[in-house]
């Protein structure tokens, strides 16, 4: 039908559909950011609303964050969200608009913005950004560890100067891929995959030891336990440790299960190498490519998940393995989550309440909006 429009129908088309496109685009960001604050994207077993965004709309991660980043940026900036929503300022324009504007200046950058160019206000966000960076606090270096609590968790905090900040940043930074960083007062996940980052860091020390006597952790369990039972376990020189977490330490770590019968006495010990050797765990990063769990794509930091749980005589081949985020990992292991189907083909994930997770991808636009919004006679 175009080919009977002249040029300045095509024009006004483009223009008119590109504030179509940014009408449903203000809209858009108001549902997200109600669906975050609600927390709703755990059901789906999402580690955070961008990675449930990724999931559900087919989107990159890192197009889900910043989509996530505008849509709580947007609440707090009525007057740029309605520049955009007329379609007087772009999406590249707004995007550069809130991180420069706040609550006072909203109004005066929504006004001013409309006749800048997108590089001249992405060059003000990056003068802004460097004007913010906080000077690094020098200072006496500490690492405190704080009292056990009853489960057995621990409070860690401490103080680095800079040179060792820099260099314990970076090396989180690589291990959890380079994340960028969220708006401010915006709830991120990115303290826990700091956290799994930090003891990956350890983890990864313990595995490189030659000393393997005093690198390896040794827990205490009786075999019931392993067999699929409620209980605890006790790992020598820090506490007890419940059953869960114990089947999922046993995936994949340097762990050594000293594994007691019904008098309490040892029956057998664990080997104390990781239960995937190495050309297996070769083989299994080369199929699943990241991690299994759909939307996820997490490529650090991964586990080899038994789906028949090794202690139940679930082996550890191809056929039984796959890979899993730490996240992911505990989701299954103590978050009643299970797995079904053969990981060299397809795999189900399954809810507590067993309903299956729906697939992935954005569903098509319904035949009647589309025909509404984008009927074939446009012009």
């Amino acid at each position: 039908m175009l080919d009977y429009c002249n040029i300045d129908e095509i024009t006004d088309g483009i223009e008119q559909l590109h504030g179509l496109e940014n009408a449903a685009r203000r809209h858009l960001p108001a549902s997200i950011a109600a669906y975050d604050r609600r927390g709703a994207w755990e059901q789906d077993g999402a580690r955070s609303m961008a990675d449930w965004l990724s999931m559900r709309l087919g989107l990159s991660l890192a197009t889900a964050r910043r989509l996530l980043e505008m849509s709580h940026a947007l609440e707090r900036l009525p007057a740029l969200a309605a520049a955009f929503e007329t379609g007087e300022l772009s999406w590249d324009k707004l995007r550069a608009c809130v991180e420069i504007a706040d609550e006072e200046t909203d109004g005066q950058i929504a006004s001013e913005a409309k006749a800048l160019s997108v590089a001249h206000l992405q060059a003000s966000a990056r003068r802004k950004r460097v004007m913010a960076e906080v000077p690094s606090v020098h200072g006496q270096r500490s690492l405190h560890l704080g009292a056990e609590t009853p489960s057995g968790a621990m409070r860690v905090s401490g103080w680095l100067p800079s040179e060792e900040r820099a260099v314990l940043t970076r090396a989180l930074e690589r291990i959890i891929d380079q994340q960028p960083r969220r708006p401010e007062g915006l709830v991120d996940p990115i303290d826990l995959r700091r956290a799994d980052a930090l003891i990956e860091l350890a983890r990864t020390r313990l595995a490189q030891d030659t000393d393997t006597d005093r690198a390896t952790v040794v827990v205490h369990v009786d075999a019931c336990v392993l067999e699929g039972a409620d209980g605890v376990g006790d790992i020598e020189g820090s506490g007890l440790l419940g059953a869960e977490a114990i089947r999922r330490l046993a995936c994949d770590a340097r762990l050594q299960l000293v594994i007691h019968g019904a008098d309490g006495l040892p029956v057998g010990i664990g080997r104390t190498s990781r239960n995937v050797p190495a050309w297996l765990a070769r083989q299994l990063r080369h199929r699943d490519r990241g991690c299994r769990w759909p939307g996820c794509g997490a490529k650090h930091l991964l586990r080899a998940h038994h789906i028949d749980f090794w202690g139940l005589g679930g082996p550890t081949d191809l056929s039984n393995l796959t890979l899993l985020c730490p996240y992911h990992h505990r989701l299954v292991h103590e978050g009643g989550w299970t797995i079904r189907g053969d990981p060299n083909h397809e795999i189900q994930f399954m809810r507590p309440d067993g309903s299956p997770l729906l697939p992935t991808g954005p569903p098509p636009l319904r035949a009647e909006l589309r025909e509404r919004l984008l009927p074939d006679s446009a012009c």
